[in-house]
C-alpha cells in the first residue's frame, strides 16, 4: 500500500488561510488606527496635564541654548523640588528677577552663600556659563527625567503654534472633524442598507462592516476626551478666536462620540 506525502507548504497555506478568515481585519485596522491616534495625542495630554506623570509644570522652549538635549519648539516637563535636592548636572528651570520668561539650563556648580543656595548654570550649547548665579528662590523646578534622560516632548510647541494659524486650524480641527462626520454618515447609510436587505443576515453584516462597535467607540471617546480637555485648557490660557474655536470643535466631537457610544449600547 502506497501513501502520498503531503506538501508541508500546503498545510502552512491552509493554516494561514484559516487564520486570515478568523481575524476580523477591519477591527484590527481600527485598533491600530486608534493606537496611533492615542500615541499622537498622549504627548499633548502630558504637556497639558503634567500631573499625570508626577510633574507640576510644563513649558515650551524657545531658544537653542540647550541643544542637542532640548531644541526650540520642544516641551519640557518640570517637577517642583526643594533646592537642596538639586544636584550638579540637573537641568533646572528658573526665572530671573524682572524677566517675564523662564530659562532652562544645566547646573554646573552649587554654592552655599550668605543668602542661601546658589546655582551656577550653563546651556549645553553655550560656550560660556551664565554670568549671574541662580538663587534658590528663582528656581521654578527641575526638568523631570527618566533613567537620567530629561523628559522632553519634541515639537509640541511647534504644533501648538501651528494650531493657532488658519491653516493649522483647518488641518488639525476642521479636516478631522469633517472626516468624523462623513464617516458616521457613511456608517448610518450602511446600516440602513443592511436593514433593507431583509432576510440575508450575512449580507447585512457585510454591508455594515464600517460601523464602529462599542469597544472601538469607547477607546475613541477616551482619546477625544483627553484632546478636548487639552484644547479647553489651552483656550483658558490663550484667549483667542482660534483657541476658542478649536476647543468648541473638539468638545463638539466629544459630545457626538458620547452620544454615539450611549446609543450603541456601550453603557450598561
Amino acid at each position: 500500500m502506497t501513501e502520498s506525502k503531503s506538501d508541508p507548504s500546503t498545510g502552512i497555506a491552509r493554516r494561514l488561510e484559516t487564520f486570515r478568515k478568523r481575524i476580523p481585519w477591519w477591527r484590527l485596522a481600527n485598533f491600530v488606527g486608534l493606537l496611533v491616534l492615542l500615541t499622537v495625542v498622549l504627548p499633548f495630554v502630558v504637556y497639558a496635564v503634567p500631573q499625570v506623570v508626577g510633574a507640576n509644570q510644563s513649558y515650551v522652549v524657545l531658544s537653542g541654548s540647550m541643544e542637542p538635549t532640548i531644541s526650540p519648539g520642544d516641551a519640557i516637563i518640570v517637577e517642583s523640588v526643594e533646592p537642596s535636592a538639586i544636584d550638579e548636572g540637573d537641568v533646572i528651570t528658573f526665572t530671573r528677577d524682572g524677566n517675564a520668561y523662564t530659562t532652562t539650563h544645566r547646573v554646573t556648580e552649587i554654592r552655599d552663600s550668605e543668602a542661601g543656595l546658589e546655582f551656577r548654570t550653563k546651556g549645553d550649547a553655550n560656550a560660556q556659563a551664565d554670568q549671574a548665579p541662580v538663587a534658590a528662590s528663582q528656581v521654578e523646578g527641575r526638568v523631570a527625567s527618566i533613567g537620567g534622560v530629561a523628559l522632553v516632548i519634541p515639537l509640541v510647541g511647534n504644533v501648538v503654534q501651528f494650531a493657532g494659524t488658519t491653516v493649522g486650524f483647518g488641518v488639525l480641527v476642521v479636516v478631522p472633524l469633517g472626516a468624523l462626520v462623513l464617516t458616521e454618515a457613511w456608517n448610518r447609510r450602511s446600516e440602513t442598507g443592511a436593514r433593507d436587505g431583509a432576510g440575508d443576515a450575512q449580507s447585512g453584516s457585510e454591508r455594515g462592516w464600517l460601523t464602529l462597535q462599542p469597544a472601538d467607540l469607547k477607546l475613541t471617546l477616551l482619546v477625544t476626551s483627553a484632546f478636548a480637555a487639552y484644547s479647553v485648557w489651552i483656550a483658558s490660557i490663550v484667549l483667542s478666536f482660534w483657541t476658542i474655536a478649536v476647543a468648541a470643535s473638539t468638545v463638539t466631537a466629544f459630545l457626538l462620540l458620547a452620544r454615539l457610544y450611549t446609543s450603541s449600547g456601550g453603557v450598561r
